[in-house]
């Protein structure tokens, strides 16, 4: 069944347990995160993002996606990842993405918050979710750039001082970035 991602973050955070968020992009990915979320009887997030889309024709992919989570068994939430313009998550909405990341994260702190709030002013009245992202999440493979592009603690408080709910549903900061390190940390 197609989810709205606000009542499953309640019911998750009450019942202690987590929902995860699969980046997919092809059909045989979308069917076995499906599969798998139906076999474990848990909700689940499917996110397709502007990565993608130099591989799969995001029109095409988002009705599958949608249909898909619509015959589902399990509750499915569609989010669009890493919108970069709110033409893109705009047209990530009009094609059935009930939840939506405006990375505004190449942008100074200021500039990010007003884009990303720009947004949510826009879809909150829709009923639309919207997650932010301080910093970069990329793929750095060498200890300086990925040290650079993490999520400075202080802009993090900066934002919840601004009152983070005002401004965006969720936080994405780049501290996960970490993961993609590959050289020693001396």
């Amino acid at each position: 069944m197609l989810a709205d991602i606000r009542y499953w973050e309640n019911d998750a955070t009450n019942k202690h347990y987590a929902i995860a968020h699969f980046n997919v992009w092809n059909a045989e990915m979308l069917m076995g995160v499906i599969d798998a979320a139906e076999e474990a009887k848990s909700p689940v997030i499917i996110s397709f993002g502007t990565g993608f889309v130099g591989n799969t024709s995001f029109e095409d992919f988002s009705h599958m996606m949608v249909s898909m989570a619509r015959k589902a068994t399990v509750p499915v939430i569609t989010h669009w990842d890493h919108g970069r313009s709110m033409e893109i998550i705009h047209n990530a909405w009009t094609h059935g993405m009930n939840s939506l990341m405006r990375d505004a994260s190449a942008f100074d702190f200021e500039e990010n918050i007003r884009l990303t709030k720009e947004a949510v002013d826009f879809f909150h009245p829709l009923g639309i979710p919207v997650e932010a992202e301080l910093g970069h999440v990329g793929n750095e493979t060498v200890y300086e750039e990925a040290l650079a592009a993490i999520t400075i603690p202080i802009l993090t408080r900066r934002l919840n001082l601004l009152n983070v709910r005002a401004v965006t549903h969720w936080l994405s900061p780049s501290a996960t970035s970490m993961g993609f390190i590959r050289q020693s940390h001396n």
